[in-house]
């Protein structure tokens, strides 16, 4: 061996010198053959050292992993507090909770509130959220698509539909946020197109949840930066939607005359909205019966949760969905984790079109902790988990077979086949599918331990305000 082979082979050797001995020290594998003492490696630490070691760096471990859960769920929480600070209809109800009572005195209530609430009942017919980061380029030709579309939808349906645009700049540091404020303008103001900042970049998952807790729209529609998916297939979406909504009337509808003919007296629901005029939900008119009531003793169709996903899997003919050969290897690598947490109930969680009722976002986005990736398949396994639900007069369930209040799946979910291409500018990397499974894993764990809990409307609107003056008052203390 030549003197500079032997200082290259030297030099490796003291490169992972270190990370070695860490190694070593964690799992104590058998090292010291792939480094002779020719080579200046150091000793290997005994069996006595090691042991003691490795129980603090997993005690480490286990409190870095209990701090990153409870962390997304206070973000979460605070987010969801956020909003049912904002809604004028919480804000304005009576509680009996004496949590609830101290949240609201901390906060003036001369003023009205400067931002719309997802916990507030609906005023437009549609609200399409679009997340982009970094999407100067891409988002004018989505946005234009669109609203052409939803223009002609409302010169067709007439005033009794309306709709609102909502883009959230995800901390972009390029002109993204003057794309979209160019857009409000040219709307005439907030009602057609408004702007969402969040402070930096906290991932795709953040983004829509903070467009969805300020959405106005009796149905929420989640749509992608880059136009990927064609805007027109809405009307796919809608049909299913109404499909779902439709089949959970009638259930409930059966319930009550059960309850009724039984003597069980079931409980009407009263709304401040009880005396508009009823409409008959179809497939032609469905974004102007969400408002409407399709029976004076039962919810709303936006207050029904219900839930329609974007597919890219080729449920049926027609569907265009072309994608790159790294892409369809990482959807393949991608498919077989998600069935390990979701099960294969939906084939494509991936798909950014999906259009949920007002209800279903409030228990969905409510409940949402995952931030980047993997927020989609969170959305899915709350959809499918099975809950305490709430009886349809709003009181929280303590379980049983009374009308409403059995322990059912959160979300009915209903998935459909869209037109798809890809578009240039993608931000996935092969890199990505580690961060995924990653969070897949969180998933698994958080849900699976209780370190996450999925709860219903109501109790989630109650831990919210608790956790917000829990917060409130902790911080007074500090100061």
């Amino acid at each position: 061996m030549s003197s500079s082979d032997f200082r290259k082979k030297n030099k490796i050797a003291e490169t992972l010198a270190f990370p070695s001995s860490l190694f070593s020290l964690l799992f104590q594998p058998p090292l010291r053959s792939c480094f002779p003492s020719t080579l200046h490696s150091p000793p290997l630490p005994s069996p006595r050292t090691t042991k003691p070691l490795q129980a603090a760096a997993l005690f480490a471990s286990l409190r870095w992993a209990s701090a990153w859960f409870s962390t997304l769920d206070a973000e979460s929480l605070l987010a969801v507090a956020a909003a049912v600070e904002a809604s004028t209809s919480l804000s304005s109800s009576s509680s009996s909770s004496e949590t609830s009572s101290r949240t609201r005195k901390k906060t003036p209530t001369a003023a009205a509130p400067t931002s719309p609430s997802l916990f507030d009942e609906p005023t437009r017919s549609v609200s399409v959220i679009v997340p982009a980061y970094n999407e100067e380029q891409r988002l004018p030709l989505a946005l234009d698509e669109a609203l052409a579309f939803l223009d002609s939808r409302r010169d067709r349906l007439g005033p009794s539909f309306s709709f609102e645009v909502v883009i959230v700049d995800d901390g972009s540091s390029d002109g993204t946020s003057r794309v979209a404020e160019a857009y409000a303008k040219r709307r005439g103001g907030p009602d057609a197109v408004r702007l969402v900042r969040m402070e930096k970049n906290s991932g795709k998952g953040a983004a829509v949840r903070a467009g969805a807790l300020g959405a106005r729209g009796a149905r929420l529609l989640m749509m992608d930066a880059d136009g990927a998916t064609k805007v027109s297939d809405l009307d796919r979406l809608d049909e299913a939607l109404d499909a779902l909504v439709a089949e959970e009337l009638e259930k409930r509808r059966k319930r009550r005359k059960g309850a009724s003919s039984g003597g069980g007296g079931a409980k009407v629901l009263a709304s401040s909205s009880a005396a508009a005029t009823t409409t008959t939900s179809t497939a032609a008119t469905a974004d102007a019966a969400a408002f409407a009531f399709a029976s004076p003793a039962l919810p709303p169709a936006w207050a029904i949760p219900a839930a329609a996903l974007g597919s890219r899997a080729h449920l049926a003919p027609g569907v265009a969905a072309k994608r790159a050969a790294h892409r369809n290897f990482l959807m393949r690598g991608f498919r077989l984790l998600v069935s390990a947490v979701a099960g294969d109930s939906v084939k494509d969680t991936q798909c950014g079109f999906k259009l949920f009722t007002r209800s279903a976002a409030r228990v969905l986005f409510g409940n949402q902790r995952l931030q980047r990736w993997c927020f989609d398949v969170e959305l899915v396994h709350l959809a499918t988990s099975r809950l305490e639900s709430e009886n349809e007069s709003g009181e929280k369930s303590s379980g049983g077979g009374s009308v409403g209040s059995l322990k059912t799946s959160a979300v009915p979910l209903a998935e459909v086949a869209v037109n798809w291409q890809e578009i240039p500018g993608s931000k996935v990397r092969v890199s990505s599918i580690l961060h995924m499974a990653f969070e897949m894993g969180a998933i698994m764990v958080g849900y699976g331990t209780g370190a996450w809990v999925a709860r219903g409307e109501g109790e989630l609107v109650e831990a919210a305000r608790e956790f917000a003056g829990s917060s409130t008052r902790e911080a007074k203390k500090v100061a």
